[in-house]
């Protein structure tokens, strides 16, 4: 599984400190909101919404706050 986070967001924020929190071992990649990362096309093939936090499973599936 991965996680698209970012450094800006309370939603992020929140998911970073829980994972740190619990120590769970979960691939994470930094998408940078502040330059629209989040809405390029590379993006937007893993989350048709370009919303963060999201999560990727391991069968690819892709779960997002408005997935």
């Amino acid at each position: 599984m991965k996680i698209y986070s970012s450094s800006m967001g309370a939603a992020t924020k929140a998911l970073r400190m829980i994972l740190a929190l619990k120590a769970v071992p979960i691939e994470t990649i930094n998408i940078d909101m502040a330059s629209g990362e989040n809405r390029k096309p590379d993006f937007l093939k893993i989350s048709s919404a370009g919303v963060l936090p999201c999560l990727e499973l391991d069968n690819g599936h892709v779960i997002g706050e408005v997935s």
